[in-house]
C-alpha cells in the first residue's frame, strides 16, 4: 500500500498491543469509516433495529412507495439463503392483496425518497466511483442495478418505483401512467410494508462485502438517529459526536 498503511491492534481484555505500524500517524482512512459506521449506528439504535419500506394511500385511490433506507431491499426474493434480505416482489404481493380487498386493480403509484436529504452524489467523490456506489437514495432495489449488470441507475429511486411498477402487474394490478415523484401525505393509511434485516446484518453485510452503497446508507440512518439532517453533512456531524464519546476520535 506504497507504505501508507497504518494500524493497531489490542487485546480488549488486558489493553496489551499486539501490533502497530504507525499508529499516530495521521493517514487517510479507507475503510476504516466502514467500521466507525457500523459501530456508531449499532450503539444508536441496537443491533435488532429494522428499517420499513411501505405503500400507503395516496390522493385518488393512488398509492405512494415510501423508501425507508433499507440498503439491501432487493427487486426479487430468491432462494432461501440467510440472511435473506426484504425484496418489493414480497411487498408488491402483500400490496395488490390488499388492493384487490378493496376492488381496486388500476392504481397511479407515486415514489417518495424524502426520508434523505441533501445531495444523492458527495461533491468529493470522483466519477470513477459510479462502479463502487450509488447515488444514495432512501429507496432503492439492488443498489439500483439491474439483475446481471454491473452499472447503476443515476436515479435509483425511480429505477425501484418501475421494477414495482412491474411486480405489481405480476400480481394482478396495472399502473396508470408511469410513477412519479410524490411525498406521502401525513395521513396515509398504511397498505403494506417489509422490514429491512436488522441492523447487526445490515453492518455485518456493509463490513464484510466492504460495500460503499450499504455504509453510506447506513451513514444517513446514524444522522437519523442522532437528530442530524439524513444527509452527507449530517452523517458525518453524528459519526463524529459518536467517536468522540467512545473516546476514538483526535481532530
Amino acid at each position: 500500500l506504497d507504505g501508507t498503511l497504518a494500524a493497531q491492534v489490542v487485546d480488549l481484555t488486558t489493553g496489551q498491543v499486539l501490533y502497530d505500524r504507525n499508529a499516530t500517524a495521521p493517514v487517510t482512512p479507507a475503510s476504516t469509516l466502514k467500521m466507525m459506521t457500523a459501530t456508531a449506528l449499532v450503539d444508536a439504535v441496537g443491533p435488532a433495529h429494522r428499517f420499513s419500506t411501505k405503500v400507503v394511500a395516496g390522493p385518488d385511490n393512488g398509492i405512494v412507495l415510501v423508501g425507508g433506507g433499507d440498503p439491501l431491499l432487493s427487486v426479487q426474493a430468491e432462494g432461501d439463503g440467510y440472511p435473506k434480505p426484504a425484496s418489493l416482489s414480497e411487498l408488491a404481493g402483500a400490496t395488490a392483496a390488499v388492493l384487490k380487498e378493496r376492488g381496486l386493480t388500476t392504481v397511479a403509484l407515486g415514489y417518495d425518497d424524502t426520508a434523505f436529504s441533501g445531495p444523492s452524489w458527495n461533491a468529493t467523490w470522483d466519477a470513477g466511483y459510479t462502479s463502487e456506489v450509488t447515488d444514495i437514495s432512501a429507496l432503492m432495489a439492488d443498489e439500483g442495478r439491474n439483475k446481471g449488470e454491473t452499472s447503476r441507475s443515476k436515479n435509483p429511486s425511480l429505477h425501484a418505483a418501475e421494477a414495482f411498477v412491474r411486480l405489481l402487474g405480476d400480481n394482478g394490478v396495472t399502473v396508470s401512467g408511469p410513477p412519479t415523484a410524490a411525498a406521502a401525505l401525513p395521513d396515509g393509511a398504511p397498505i403494506a410494508e417489509v422490514a429491512s434485516l436488522p441492523v447487526s446484518e445490515l453492518a455485518g453485510f456493509a463490513l464484510l462485502e466492504s460495500d460503499n452503497t450499504v455504509t453510506e446508507v447506513l451513514l444517513r440512518q446514524l444522522a437519523i438517529a442522532d437528530g442530524q439532517q439524513a444527509s452527507f453533512d449530517g452523517g458525518v456531524a453524528a459519526l463524529t459526536t459518536r467517536m468522540r464519546r467512545f473516546g476514538l476520535w483526535s481532530d
